[in-house]
């Protein structure tokens, strides 16, 4: 059974997204900067989702200099360029991509800041995954991608048993600085898949993350081998009019297709 969710209520979030506008150019020019090394990976043949190959005849858009490309078997919106492991090295990895979720926009303690994000943004999150799930089941979540562990603390404060892998060891660091010792762990992406498949987790979770990985078809495959794994909880970017007004206004930073959100399902 799928159970599909949009948005949250924008009264709980706009505060943190005062930085947006304030902060614009800032986020511009990290978008640039990314958007070059992206520029430079190979070209993409096949679609990220469905893998069938592209002939040439496919729909494509452009935004912030970036080309994408609509597969003509699934709608799936691809990014001209491959999102390759270095890739993925160099932006997640080497490069302090977390620190837009550590910033404290509230004026307020690092602790409080953390508690605000996570009760306004992530416990949101987590109550709706509790009422998709039989109320006499016990879950415990494995997050991939967890961040500063937000949605790990979101987990932990309604009690649900989780745990949080990470590649940036920033995030980590940062995260258990509020949460339970060793809560997130720091594990590169070449050990991810390995980390999935050896989980006793039964519920695994990806938000604002399956767009990202660079082995998509390697994790997939990890899930369905581990028999411990019965339900998968994500969210991600859809294609909406805000894609059509970040293509429309170069000048503005492009949060849905920018940065590392190179792919969108439509």
């Amino acid at each position: 059974m799928a159970v599909i969710k949009y948005s949250k209520t924008y009264k709980n979030v706009s505060k943190f997204k005062d930085d947006f506008v304030k902060a614009n150019d800032s986020h511009l020019q990290d978008n640039n900067r990314i958007a070059q090394i992206y520029s430079k990976q190979p070209i993409r043949t096949h679609c990220k989702l469905c893998n069938c190959k592209f002939n040439g005849e496919e729909k494509t858009f452009n935004s912030h200099d970036i080309e994408y490309v609509i597969c003509d078997n699934c709608g799936h919106v691809n990014g001209k360029y491959q999102d390759t492991e270095q890739f993925a090295k160099e932006v997640y990895e080497t490069q302090d991509y977390g620190k837009n979720y550590r910033v404290n926009h509230l004026n307020e303690s690092e602790e409080s800041a953390y508690k605000e994000r996570t009760e306004n943004i992530y416990v949101p999150k987590v109550k709706f995954l509790t009422e998709c799930i039989d109320k006499k089941e016990i879950i415990k979540v494995l997050d991939v991608g967890a961040g500063s562990g937000y949605f790990v603390s979101a987990l932990m404060k309604s009690g649900i048993s989780s745990i949080g892998i990470e590649v940036s060891e920033q995030q980590v660091v940062y995260g258990n600085n509020f949460l339970c010792e060793n809560s997130l762990i720091h594990v590169q992406q070449d050990k991810t898949v390995d980390f999935i498949k050896g989980t006793d987790c039964n519920t695994i979770s990806f938000i604002g993350v399956l767009e990202h990985l660079s082995n998509l078809n390697e994790v997939i495959r990890a899930i369905n081998e581990n028999d411990n794994i019965k339900y998968i909880y994500f969210s991600v970017p859809m294609f909406s009019y805000s894609v059509i007004l970040e293509s429309i206004h170069p000048e503005v930073f492009n949060r849905q297709l920018g940065e590392t959100v190179r792919k969108l399902t439509a």
